[in-house]
């Protein structure tokens, strides 16, 4: 699975931001050509990239700032669904369902439960 690369930039903007070095992160992770259209980054780099952002800034609210100060071009087709979506419940729902599309981490979130399982949890709970 990828990211696309204009979350990625967006990403080293906000580091850049908050003083850290990016050009140096651009280094140790790889990432060229981000301004290509075309280009995609690994769910292993992203995942790395936020990894050592939290290490760097040792601000352990760092994913909510970043979810504050995230543009929206920056969302995928699975925010842009949820977002329209009239209820939490139906936000759940579509988000459970259609999570494991190109370009999310399904890996790492039906690893402990299935996509069914996770929202009759979430339902419950409501």
């Amino acid at each position: 699975m990828n990211t696309d690369a204009r979350y990625i930039i967006w990403l080293l903007d906000f580091l850049s931001s908050r003083g850290i070095d990016t050009q140096a992160t651009r280094e140790v992770h790889r990432l060229v050509d981000l301004e290509r259209l075309d280009t995609s980054i690994s769910s292993t780099t992203h995942r790395a990239l936020l990894s050592e952002a939290l290490h760097r800034t040792g601000d352990t609210g760092l994913g909510l700032k970043l979810g504050v100060q995230r543009s929206l071009a920056t969302y995928d087709q699975l925010a842009y669904l949820i977002m329209s979506c009239a209820t939490l419940r139906e936000a759940t729902e579509k988000g459970l369902k259609y999570q494991s599309y190109p370009g999310r981490f399904p890996e790492a979130l039906s690893s402990r439960l299935s996509a069914k399982s996770k929202a009759k949890a979430v339902i419950r709970s409501m």
